[in-house]
């Protein structure tokens, strides 16, 4: 069934000219979901909170359509190639996580240039299980009445920058909008340190599963990474060492070689001793943004 009442890549698909949202309930083993007792009566819950989302995307002049897996007869390859959405939104309860995941990749192959978005209890809660492959952008934490509406306009738009100004979602974002984000900080200091896996951590134990901790020394293990002059301690799969090192030099020279924020320095200086720290400091970090890797 689907119902209609009544659109990153953060991109319109060509010749569109409706934002278009394609909710989507997916597919999952109801016996699996609901035991087997009564997964054998049949019983099968509409998606109200879904339902809820169209009613409020529609009064905001949105077209919607709902995909309910369960209850429809068509596949959602059909339903997608028959509604042509921007915005697919998938709901994703925690034992529903790899039916999302098949869902949103569906989604990617059908229209690469789809946003996808997914909510319910366990992107609230775990997000980045669900933003960790190719197939999901974004991830809304908590009620997503209106923030879907703002992604939505944000969607329609195409300026993916406007994603920062959206409370209550998880995203990808490339290096550039972190240094961005930096910058619109109402902050003097910042330490651009690359990731460091801290035994105990998540990333930790992501480090040992892509058999990259190897520890003949503890010293390594720094919070300063990226600033020490020894290679770095790790380095993610599909990365390189001089690539971060250059991110890292370009957020340190974006942020703090600006008027305001080397203006503020020099108005906190008291005595000549402390210009000659700040200026032998402010050398040292335009030596280090500068220097060959």
């Amino acid at each position: 069934m689907m119902v209609r009442t009544h659109t990153p890549s953060l991109s319109p698909a060509e010749g569109r000219t409706v934002m278009r949202v394609l909710l989507v309930n997916p597919d999952y083993e109801i016996e699996r979901y609901m035991g087997r007792h009564f997964g054998r009566m049949g019983w099968v819950m509409p998606p109200m909170g879904l339902l809820y989302l169209a009613a409020q995307l529609e009064a905001e002049g949105i077209e919607v359509a709902v995909y309910d897996a369960q209850v429809d007869e068509r596949s959602l390859d059909d339903a997608l190639t028959e509604f042509e959405p921007a915005i697919v939104g998938i709901t994703c309860a925690t034992a529903l996580v790899a039916s999302t995941l098949a869902a949103a990749r569906i989604a990617k192959e059908r229209f690469p240039g789809v946003t996808v978005v997914v909510g319910g209890v366990h992107p609230t809660v775990r997000p980045d299980d669900l933003l960790t492959g190719d197939h999901v952008d974004i991830a809304v934490r908590g009620e997503g009445l209106l923030t879907l509406v703002e992604i939505a306009r944000v969607v329609d738009t195409g300026r993916s920058d406007d994603l920062e100004t959206i409370k209550g979602i998880s995203y990808r974002q490339d290096n550039e909008a972190t240094i961005r984000f930096s910058r619109r900080l109402p902050l003097d200091q910042v330490r651009f340190a690359l990731a460091t896996p801290f035994p105990g951590t998540r990333l930790w134990e992501i480090a040992k599963n892509e058999g990259s901790v190897e520890i003949d020394d503890w010293m390594q293990l720094s919070s300063m990474g990226g600033y020490r002059s020894d290679e770095l301690f790790y380095v993610p799969v599909g990365r390189d060492s001089d690539e971060l090192k250059r991110l890292q030099r370009r957020a340190n020279f974006s942020f703090y070689f600006r008027p305001r924020i080397m203006a503020g320095f020099i108005r906190r200086i008291r005595s000549m001793d402390e210009f000659g720290e700040y200026a032998r400091g402010a050398w040292g970090l335009l030596k280090a943004t500068v220097a060959p890797y």
